[in-house]
């Protein structure tokens, strides 16, 4: 819609970059409100945690796991 916000995060998903970190902060701002979107762009190692993080949270399609991308 055209009232979302789109808050993006691109980073290798390497500890020292927190992405678990971002899916919990992204988790409590959705909750408190509704217009928020979510994008992580970039790969690696904690990959398969943020998936299960962004389910824990219930981000659902509010919350895109991009990959690596060369257009950023």
């Amino acid at each position: 819609d055209d009232d979302d916000v789109l808050v993006v995060n691109v980073s290798c998903l390497k500890p020292q970059k927190a992405p678990l970190d971002f899916v919990r902060a992204a988790g409590i701002a959705a909750r408190a409100e509704p217009r928020l979107r979510f994008a992580l762009v970039g790969d690696g190692e904690l990959r398969a945690s943020v998936v299960e993080a962004v389910e824990r949270e219930e981000l659902g399609e509010r919350f895109v796991v991009a990959g690596w991308r060369h257009d950023t």
